[in-house]
């Protein structure tokens, strides 16, 4: 059984590969954007699906967020000297024991 080549070039077309590209691919290639292709489609259909989702919640909701809390942007603040010292000590154990992991060390 060979390749059937008008249905590759409607899959290459349907995937947004212009006629040129796709006479330019290996199978493989073919194959590689065929699968980034599906990717893309599935992170989109989730993205889509997370959209809805929030548009029916913002619909039962009283009263609005604002955008900022919406969009989820955290206002930071300074660390003090403390605290500061105590989370770097705490980076470098993980730190420690990952390198410790990674070389089967315990």
């Amino acid at each position: 059984m060979g390749w059937d080549w008008d249905e590759l070039l409607g899959d290459a077309l349907y995937m947004g590969l212009t006629v040129a590209e796709f006479w330019a691919m290996t199978p493989r290639e073919l194959a590689i954007a065929s699968d980034a292709a599906v990717r893309r489609q599935k992170r989109e259909q989730r993205r889509d699906a997370w959209i809805a989702w929030h548009i029916g919640a913002l619909q039962r909701v009283k009263r609005l967020p604002s955008l900022k809390q919406l969009m989820g942007e955290m206002q930071t603040r300074a660390l003090s000297p403390d605290e500061a010292q105590r989370r770097k000590q705490e980076h470098n154990e993980l730190v420690s024991r990952y390198e410790s992991a990674k070389h089967g060390k315990k």
